[in-house]
């Protein structure tokens, strides 16, 4: 006697071509960005909850400071070497800084972090 099946063949197909509809229509850059951009956002919250010993300022200053500091550095880079440039590999490189080096709570950790960024893109 086979084992009864939880979903029908039809149906699991189904599933399985809705799936890949949604998959297909998006890149993998764009994917990575999305989760990274949640990433940022639980952190914030966290923060704003008290789980984290950071402030949601410094947490959203440092994240958009590493994003602005990425596009100038990429620009220039781009500019100079004439190179295409990519926006999402951008963002994504800011968004992972941001997320792996604690915010910003001093002049000296923004130094580090405009370091950071720069570094990073070139």
């Amino acid at each position: 006697m086979q084992p009864i099946p939880l979903i029908s063949t039809n149906l699991s197909m189904k599933l399985i071509e809705i799936i890949d509809y949604y998959l297909d229509r998006i890149t993998m850059y764009r994917l990575v960005l999305y989760e990274l951009i949640f990433f940022v956002g639980i952190s914030v919250i966290f923060s704003l909850l008290g789980y984290l010993p950071f402030s949601f300022t410094s947490v959203i200053f440092s994240t958009v400071f590493l994003v602005i500091i990425s596009l100038i550095t990429n620009r220039i880079f781009a500019t100079v070497f004439e190179a295409p440039t990519n926006t999402e590999s951008v963002y994504i490189t800011a968004l992972i800084l941001a997320l792996i080096i604690s915010p910003a709570r001093s002049l000296n950790e923004v130094i580090f972090l405009a370091w950071a960024g720069f570094l990073a893109m070139a």
